[in-house]
């Protein structure tokens, strides 16, 4: 089932420091992206990662926006991922 355009979502993501959490939350809400950026306090995360156990210190941050501009959020802040050479 599809939302409807302007049905209001809230977004979670985690980015490895608060700098990095400062900067995506600037840039989503300038772009008009999220109507709001809560940066959270940096927490501890477990979990699988290529088959193994891993843990590390993230921010997690809550993004509040709409339907439409879900697939446009998911993009920012997106690099290419490294080149594998194996």
């Amino acid at each position: 089932m599809m939302a409807a355009p302007d049905t209001v979502l809230l977004v979670l993501t985690t980015l490895p420091d608060a700098q990095s959490a400062r900067d995506l939350a600037r840039q989503v809400v300038d772009s008009g992206l999220a109507a709001c950026a809560s940066i959270q306090a940096e927490c501890d995360s477990v979990y699988r990662w290529q088959g193994a156990h891993e843990q590390a210190r993230e921010v997690p941050v809550l993004l509040k926006t709409c339907a439409k501009t879900l697939p446009r959020v998911g993009g920012v802040g997106d690099e290419p991922p490294p080149l594998r050479t194996s």
